[in-house]
């Protein structure tokens, strides 16, 4: 194969928590499908400057059947750079989106930042001391931005709602738009990461600090050997229905109203009814 064979062809965008470890764990069980074995390579934001040839070289091993080259990287969406450089080097990319209830994606952004060790903070403190806690659950501006560069033909919007009530269908329309053929035996029922906490916060701080470190090294396929091993699932323990913190509805209707006008927008530039949202 030459370099130009090896393109990824489509991309998942982001944003985090929406179900992007699903997708990557569906499609890697694709025979169709290449991924490289980084789900977030962060290359077209964080890492461009390690340059085109060291990214192209994370889907060499890609084979003639594998029609559909790709990654998985859920921070493209919220970056200006990112739409641009995809734009440069990949124009005829297919993209994929999967947009969650805001304030739910929000806590679920701060159960990670708790499961790695990040924060020990309340929700309510949490998202006055990470911003993006929230403002990466608004979505309109930064869709809009990718709709404008590649049209809304090129780009996949998916919503987390479907996949939970659906998965089957919600993994079809996935397969349909990215030209692959449907196989009943794909995991789409399998749920990956749940939600959980650290077993010990220093721990999940470390393997976190040495995962960037790693990424930083430009050894991205590493880190995802790491986080798909036994070894990281022995690091986190998954909730159960009572350790699993729950968001107070005094919060969750705050919440409803600082989204209200970037639900409205997205609502306009999706055609989907996100009333649910509102709530």
């Amino acid at each position: 194969m030459t370099a130009t064979d090896v393109s990824p062809n489509f991309l998942f965008i982001g944003p985090d928590k929406t179900g992007s470890s699903w997708l990557f764990h569906l499609l890697s069980a694709h025979p169709e499908v290449f991924i490289p074995l980084a789900k977030d390579t962060y290359f077209f934001d964080r890492y461009y400057h390690f340059g085109m040839s060291w990214y192209l070289d994370l889907f060499r091993a890609a084979t003639p059947e594998q029609i559909c080259r790709g990654e998985i990287c859920h921070d493209y969406l919220m970056s200006t750079d990112a739409t641009d450089r995809i734009h440069t080097h990949l124009p005829e990319c297919k993209l994929v989106t999967c947009l969650r209830h805001p304030a739910e994606r929000s806590f679920s952004h701060w159960l990670y930042k708790r499961r790695a060790g990040e924060t020990d903070a309340s929700f309510e403190d949490a998202i006055e001391q990470f911003p993006e806690i929230l403002q990466n659950s608004c979505y309109a501006e930064n869709l809009s931005r990718y709709m404008d560069r590649f049209g809304k033909r090129q780009v996949l919007v998916l919503f987390f709602d479907d996949l939970q009530e659906e998965p089957r269908d919600f993994a079809k329309q996935v397969c349909e738009f990215l030209g692959l053929t449907w196989h009943e035996s794909l995991p789409f029922r399998e749920r990956q990461r749940a939600a959980g906490a650290a077993r010990s916060p220093l721990i999940a701080r470390t393997a976190k600090a040495g995962a960037n470190l790693s990424r930083h090294m430009g050894m991205a396929n590493l880190v995802g050997r790491v986080k798909h091993s036994k070894l990281s699932r022995l690091l986190y323990k998954e909730f159960d229905s009572t350790t699993k913190p729950r968001m107070s509805d005094a919060t969750r209707q705050r919440l409803a109203e600082w989204f209200a006008d970037d639900i409205d927008a997205t609502e306009l530039l999706t055609g989907r009814d996100l009333s649910r949202w509102r709530q």
